[in-house]
């Protein structure tokens, strides 16, 4: 792999793909990519995405990864990225995420650091089921229709469904994971309180310091 190039922020990498955007999240089309970056890239951010149909090639980990249909990458920040092929049938359902967009207004700034699928770090590759892929592509299709509606509390909204999206993630991968002692930790608990949360108050309460109160966080 050729030397990474150092992106320093999320309009940056979206630009190697002839996109201009310039919000601090950016969640993917689905259509199919017509440009590729040539060499690789280092990024800052938070990336969740799911291979929707197709195959792509990616080098991150030292290794070079092959991504099929229903497989879900969730990689923390500070990779270094190399798109190597993808399928002319290839498309997927990308977020990416500034950490502190998210966590703007929490009083915890290590709580994406403990869901499990980040911890020390780590990435994450999972062959997911058809309903835990239309699952997750559903609040994927929210997200977006939140990005481009004109409501008063847009930006809380989006917040808001990222985290849902990313606690939806953590149940998955919990399911998928090597069975662990049934004696939960505090920060799994939390986790897992806030998705019940969430179900019960979405439509009245849409910003991430309501659920915060709530969980004393």
């Amino acid at each position: 792999m050729k030397r990474a190039k150092l992106y320093k922020n999320i309009q940056e990498t979206v630009s190697l793909f002839g996109i201009d955007w310039k919000l601090p999240y950016y969640i993917s089309t689905g259509n199919p990519l017509h440009k590729l970056p040539h060499h690789s890239f280092l990024t800052d951010y938070f990336v969740i995405g799911i291979c929707v149909k197709g195959q792509v090639s990616i080098e991150f980990d030292g290794n070079i990864h092959m991504i099929s249909a229903n497989e879900l990458l969730v990689l923390a920040p500070a990779n270094i990225l190399h798109f190597l092929s993808v399928s002319d049938d290839f498309r997927c359902v990308v977020l990416f995420f500034d950490k502190y967009y998210l966590l703007k207004n929490l009083n915890d700034p290590f709580i994406l650091e403990r869901l499990n699928f980040f911890k020390g770090g780590r990435n994450t590759l999972l062959k997911l089921d058809e309903d835990e892929t239309s699952r997750f592509i559903g609040i994927c299709d929210t997200i977006k229709e939140k990005i481009a509606s004109d409501k008063y509390y847009k930006d809380e909204m989006i917040r808001t469904l990222i985290f849902y999206l990313l606690l939806e993630t953590a149940e998955i991968h919990k399911i998928h994971s090597m069975p662990q002692s049934p004696i939960a930790s505090r920060s799994e608990d939390l986790y897992f309180k806030l998705i019940d949360l969430i179900k019960i108050n979405i439509q009245q309460h849409r910003d991430v310091k309501f659920y915060a109160e709530q969980l004393f966080v």
